[in-house]
């Protein structure tokens, strides 16, 4: 089934923020500020999971910040051990 396109828009703009996000990260690591990098790789990670998750189920993400929450929301399996 064909997405509209206004999905993949959204979808485009999840993977572009997120990529973003880790490039403000990178920059963020150089200079020190080790706690804002971890909180930037966790918004790349949930920002890339939306993703997922739209282009999956063709619907809004959910408003979570919870990784656990969708990654299981896409049936993303995990390592036991990383």
């Amino acid at each position: 089934m064909k997405q509209p396109s206004k999905s993949k828009d959204s979808i485009t703009n999840w993977i572009k923020s997120s990529n973003y996000d880790i490039k403000t990260a990178e920059h963020m690591f150089m200079t020190g500020r080790y706690i804002y990098v971890l909180f930037m790789c966790h918004l790349a990670v949930e920002k890339l999971l939306k993703a997922l998750y739209e282009s999956i189920s063709g619907k809004v993400p959910p408003k979570t910040h919870n990784l656990i929450y969708l990654t299981k929301a896409v049936n993303l399996e995990l390592p036991e051990i990383i």
